[in-house]
């Protein structure tokens, strides 16, 4: 199911469980001392559809275009505003679209794939069924991904990262699907 058959749970899953997370957090914190680094963990999705040719960063406007989207900016903001007002040691990614092993299906260049493999072992039509082609992303592999939160979290560790910064994590290179 995607976010806009179940936008509700979409919004408590992502912002109150986020909330929840960073509240107790806050709370351990005061009563003990507890200081973790917290990664929140939002999207790319947060901007909205991008444009051929533009650049985003760490600036660019919101603009969600989904229940995912929106719960997504919900959490971007918690992330940021636990960091910056209680001094919890919280960075936000927003990554772009990523893909590896074990990626699931129903992702446009995991459901691509999989089609190609149907369609070559006599299982499936020659014909591979997609969605909204006019999307523009960049791609990265989840390693590559994995890595920036595992270095982003040494240098919060230290220090070295503002409470509440914001990071995107994307390709380098932004293509509109084929």
């Amino acid at each position: 199911k995607t976010s806009f058959d179940i936008p509700i749970e979409t919004l408590q899953t992502n912002i109150i469980g986020t909330a929840n997370i960073l509240e107790n957090i806050r709370l351990l914190k005061a009563k003990d001392g507890y200081d973790p680094v917290v990664h929140v963990c939002s999207s790319s999705e947060v901007y909205g559809r991008a444009k051929v040719g533009v650049k985003l960063n760490e600036d660019t406007t919101f603009h969600g275009a989904s229940p995912y989207s929106i719960s997504k900016i919900g959490t971007d903001y918690l992330g940021r505003f636990y960091g910056e007002a209680y001094g919890i040691k919280t960075y936000v990614t927003r990554m772009g679209t990523h893909s590896g092993p074990r990626r699931s299906d129903v992702f446009f260049e995991s459901t691509v794939a999989k089609q190609i493999a149907l369609i070559e072992a006599g299982y499936q039509e020659p014909v591979v069924k997609v969605g909204n082609l006019s999307s523009v992303r960049t791609f990265q592999d989840c390693r590559d991904a994995i890595r920036a939160y595992y270095l982003l979290s040494l240098e919060s560790e230290k220090g070295n990262v503002p409470c509440g910064e914001a990071f995107n994590i994307a390709g380098e290179e932004a293509f509109k699907l084929p």
